[in-house]
């Protein structure tokens, strides 16, 4: 599995499945597809850390960590009045 992010933002998840598995060893309820080539693409909000993105795959679930940016703090200059 892949997970990349261009320069528009989005984030692009892609991978390939092997054959499904049958029989006992079948440990999932629905899937998508069987098998072969996936790709999803998803655009990602300006305040998402581009540099702070975690991935785990476990027990066939994707987790995605993104974290937020704060915004810049509006800028206060005191002027003295004479």
């Amino acid at each position: 599995m892949k997970i990349s992010i261009n320069e528009e933002r989005m984030l692009v998840v892609s991978g390939d499945k092997a054959k499904a598995e049958t029989g006992e060893n079948q440990r999932y309820v629905r899937s998508e597809r069987s098998f072969g080539e996936f790709s999803r693409s998803f655009m990602l909000a300006e305040n998402v850390d581009l540099e702070n993105i975690d991935a785990k795959f476990d027990e066939g679930l994707l987790k995605l960590n993104l974290k937020k940016i704060e915004p810049p703090k509006p800028k206060v200059i005191d002027v003295e009045i004479k």
